[in-house]
């Protein structure tokens, strides 16, 4: 493990830790980001994709959350994908 030293501390009940595991990338391109702002997009997901042996997505609010009071601001999540069997 690699130690990670800093001056700045984890917002309450921020969960932190540190891997050797090399960086994994994934790009998300909207085309025309600004028609999902001039039209209200409300949600923009991406799709599922692997990393470090989990699944994950990424939730874009283009106009911000509004359900955490958030606007004028964008808002993008990783969550972390649990498929429900039904």
């Amino acid at each position: 493990m690699t130690e990670v030293v800093s001056n700045i501390s984890p917002p309450p009940g921020s969960v932190a830790t540190v891997s050797d595991a090399p960086p994994i990338h994934y790009m998300v391109k909207i085309e025309l980001f600004s028609s999902l702002w001039k039209n209200a997009v409300e949600t923009y997901e991406s799709g599922v994709f692997e990393a470090g042996g989990y699944k994950w997505k990424l939730v874009l609010y283009p106009n911000g959350n509004k359900s955490n009071n958030v606007k004028d601001y964008i808002s993008l999540y990783l969550l972390k994908f649990i498929a429900l069997n039904c």
